[in-house]
């Protein structure tokens, strides 16, 4: 099967100062990767390689199989990735879900969930449109819809 997220020897940082060196992890298709450390030990730094953020210096990232290491921030959303960082940065009176739908351009994109599917060419999902991807199936597929119905404020960001 292939992997949902693959990391291969992905190497990163700010500057000319490295931060990640050399991360490969695999996640599978409806996996889910705790990602902990103390502050300073390069999470939040890791999860902005694989969006494209900050540069790979070296190594790849992959996403169903398809080497997606140059593609910036907006084409890798098109292809479901997305950050969340952990500042307060929700519409605290809304629901989780509401605010996951801000950042899609119609009710029917959240809606849809994730209609890629395994016959879509690598080359294909780079160009589809960002607004044609949605987190709605997924999120609730993985929360079994008992999460996304809270208030934001209610839920734990940390």
């Amino acid at each position: 099967m292939t992997a949902a997220l693959e990391l291969i020897g992905v190497t990163s940082g700010y500057g000319s100062s490295p931060v990640v060196h050399g991360v490969s992890l695999q996640i599978a298709p409806g996996e889910i990767l705790a990602l902990v450390g103390k502050n300073g030990m390069g999470k939040s730094s890791l999860l902005k390689t694989i969006l494209a953020f900050l540069p790979v210096w070296d190594g790849a990232v992959r996403i169903d199989g398809c080497d997606v290491t140059r593609l910036p921030p907006h084409r890798k959303r098109a292809l479901g990735l997305a950050y969340a960082p952990q500042e307060q940065a929700l519409f605290q009176d809304l629901s989780v879900r509401d605010n996951l739908r801000l950042g899609l351009a119609d009710d029917r994109s959240f809606e849809l969930g994730w209609p890629m599917s395994a016959d879509v060419s690598c080359a294909d999902r780079a160009t589809v449109p960002a607004s044609r991807y949605a987190v709605g199936r997924r999120t609730e597929d993985a929360d079994r819809g008992t999460r996304t119905d809270r208030r934001a404020a209610s839920v734990s960001s940390g």
